[in-house]
Formats: C-alpha cells, structure tokens, sequence
C-alpha cells in the first residue's frame, strides 16, 4: 500500500497537469489580478482607498489601476465585451466578473468573487487578452466556471414553505380525526 501511494504521488507531481484537468493559461496563472478603471470622481477616490486597504495583506492578489482618461479605448473595448451598458467608474473586473460603482454591496461582492478566484487553480485575466488583442473565448469559459451567484435561496425558500404548508395540512387532518 506503501508503494502505491508513493507512485500515485509521484504522478501527480511530475506528470503534466493538462492530463488532470488543469488548465494553465493566459497570463498570470499564480495571482489574481483586478482591473481598476478609475476617473477622479469621489466614488473612484474612495473604491482604491479601500481597495489599496483591503489588499494590503494579499500576497496573491494583484491590481491595476487604469484611468479612463488615458485608455478610453480599451475601457470602451472591455464594456462592449462583457456587455456593459453604463459608462459609470469606477469599473473593477476580476477575471470576467464586474463591478459598476462603489458602495457597500460592492466591497461584499468584490470580497467573494476574490475569494472565488483565490480558490481557483485556473484563470484568466481578460483585460490582458484583450489588451493584446488575443482571443477571449477561451477566458471567458474558464472564468465563467469560478464564480457563480447563489439564487438557490429562493428555491431553499421554498422548499421549506412547502414543507411547512404540508405540516400544517397534515396537523389540521389529525386534529379534526380526534375530534
């Protein structure tokens, strides 16, 4: 059992990992990286002031503040790509996920797809595919394959209305059969 459990390391270590599954691509398979496109309203002020707080101890996490002044064209071609209608900043991309504005809800959101693309071993930082004008297709599965929302609680809520329902039924049967 020894020995089997050493060649079975053993292959895991030192065979190529494409044979699992894993996908090593694009530019920076180590780190995340968040995109940053800013102007100087105070919403882009106050959004890197935290970002630059919250990152401070994240050794894997990379960011890139890009001012909408100075890359208009590629603010533009990251919009149409992910399909975003309004022209707000600050506009903060990880992988394929956005974030238009800044507020609380945008702190929480941005935290949990983080976390998301920490817990991944494969990636894609898109705004450098499109930056160096690569094909997107790719990243955009791979990253559509890490973060998901969770709208499973109105399901759960209703299951569990359901049940309640059906318990409430069923005790209106009892109490009328004793009476």
């Amino acid at each position: 059992m020894k020995k089997f459990l050493i060649i079975l390391l053993f292959i895991i270590i030192f065979y190529p990992s494409s044979v699992f599954g894993v996908v090593t691509n694009a530019t920076d398979t180590s780190k995340v990286r968040i995109n940053f496109f800013y102007n100087d309203n105070k919403e882009s002020l106050e959004g890197r002031d935290w970002l630059d707080t919250y990152l401070e101890d994240k050794d894997d996490v990379t960011k890139e503040y890009i001012s909408i002044n100075d890359n208009k064209e590629l603010y533009n071609k990251v919009k149409e790509i992910l399909n975003i209608k309004k022209d707000n900043v600050p506009l903060i991309v990880i992988g394929s996920n956005y974030f238009i504005g800044f507020n609380e809800k945008t702190k929480d959101k941005v935290k949990s797809v983080l976390k998301s693309y920490q817990d991944s071993d494969k990636q894609c930082n898109l705004i450098s595919k499109i930056r160096n004008n690569k094909d997107i297709k790719e990243c955009l599965e791979i990253n559509s394959n890490i973060y998901k929302e969770d709208n499973h609680i109105v399901i759960y809520l209703l299951i569990i209305l359901i049940l309640i329902t059906t318990i409430l039924i069923i005790l209106k049967i009892v109490v009328k059969r004793k009476k």
